[in-house]
Parts: structure tokens; sequence; C-alpha cells
């Protein structure tokens, strides 16, 4: 069965290493290679940006508020927050939503609009 699809870098490496030869010493990939490939990845770069946005929410909301609040989406410049209660999300908007707002940009994360929603979760 033959794929026409492109291949990512780590399929690549599989490849090329099942072509080596099965006997005899074969060559293994360098580890410094892989973990330069890793941190170059859109993943990484991910668990980066949000672990800035977790900054941003730490420094501004309190402890009771954090625990209340969860990143829900982030598309482009605006950021969706689930909040568990309709008095936290009221408290978040009416205390906490320019600061907040000025807190990503010191952080440098491009946010310009902050969308509040409520989600109460379920057991």
């Amino acid at each position: 069965m033959e794929h026409n699809l492109p291949l990512d870098d780590g399929q690549r490496r599989d490849r090329r290493l099942a072509r080596q030869p099965h006997y005899g010493p074969r060559k293994a990939a360098a580890v410094s290679d892989l973990v330069n490939h890793w941190m170059k990845s859109p993943q990484v770069r991910r668990i980066k940006k949000h672990s800035h946005l977790t900054v941003a929410l730490e420094e501004v909301l309190p402890g009771n508020l954090m625990q209340r609040v969860a990143p829900q989406r982030w598309a482009g410049n605006t950021l969706t927050l689930a909040v568990a209660s309709s008095a936290h999300l009221a408290e978040i908007r009416q205390f906490y939503q320019v600061p907040l707002l000025d807190a990503f940009m010191r952080h440098g994360l491009g946010i310009g609009q902050l969308r509040l929603v409520l989600q109460r979760k379920t057991h």
C-alpha cells in the first residue's frame, strides 16, 4: 500500500534508519539532533507561549480566582477564559479585565481582547 502523504522529519528519520543494513554496526541518530529538532517544534512553541499566559494570569488574579479560571481558546488576539461561576465571571469582568489585558501586553502575548464564558464543571 503506497501513501502519497508528505512525511514529517520523524518519519524521514525512521525510514533512513530502516534503510541501513541490519547486520554489523548501524549509525544511531544523534541525541543532540533529536533534541534540537524537538525544541523547534510547534508543540514546544505552544508550551512556551502558554507558560507566559499562566504567568500573566497568576500575576493579576488572586489564588481563589485562579482555581476557577481556565484558558479555553486562544485565537489571534482573542483569549477565551472559562470561569466556573457567574459570580466569579462578574468579578473578573468588573475588577480584573483591564489589569489582565495590561499584563498580557507587558508579557508580549499579543492578546487585545478577553472573552469570558461561563463553564460550570459537571461531575
